[in-house]
């Protein structure tokens, strides 16, 4: 597609529903910079990673560990140009909780800050027209994940370009490596 326009210069079964794997991280991204854009959230703010950010998680690219904290902003970058799936789960964890502090569930039903990020992230592809796409989990894994998350190539296009129309966004996917730091106990540790 254009970038500019949104026109379509060439298309091959464009609307098949596909699995879509790393790319949901397209959609994390843009929903976390979305609530730091729109709702002032701080992307300095440290956040601690859950046990939960490894279940189902068979790689581990930074090599994060249960309760390492670290920064929103370094959680982008492991996510983005790492594709760390604990990364994108750790961004769910800590921008839901705080999407569910402003606006709790209705329903009696417990919803977690996960699941309310979730939630915001099918919501964006609905705002955007997306509408043969179903996302489950803020990382893309869909190896024993029910229901299966999915997408289509005409519908990440569309979210693509919205991501790539933010400056924040663009930054993040130019970088060729980034350092970014975490603690550990009382460590400091610095990565790559």
């Amino acid at each position: 597609i254009d970038a500019k326009t949104g026109y379509v210069l060439q298309a091959k079964e464009a609307r098949q529903k596909r699995q879509i794997g790393s790319l949901t991280k397209v959609v994390t991204a843009s929903v976390v910079l979305d609530w730091s854009e729109h709702k002032g959230g701080d992307l300095n703010q440290m956040a601690t990673i859950p046990p939960e950010a490894f279940t189902g998680v068979t790689q581990n690219a930074v090599g994060f560990q249960p309760g390492d904290r670290v920064s929103l902003r370094d959680l982008l970058y492991a996510s983005l140009v790492q594709s760390d799936n604990a990364a994108a789960y750790t961004l769910a964890y800590a921008v839901g909780s705080q999407l569910g502090a402003i606006a709790p569930a209705a329903s009696n039903t417990k919803v977690g800050p996960v699941d309310i990020f979730v939630g915001q992230m099918n919501a964006l592809a609905k705002q955007l027209n997306m509408e043969r796409s179903r996302f489950v989990n803020p990382s893309g894994i869909d190896d024993r994940v029910r229901p299966i998350p999915y997408s289509t190539a005409e519908d990440m296009a569309r979210m693509t370009r919205y991501a790539m129309n933010k400056a924040s966004f663009r930054f993040y996917v130019s970088q060729k490596e980034r350092q970014i730091s975490f603690e550990r106990g009382p460590k400091k540790i610095t990565q790559v």
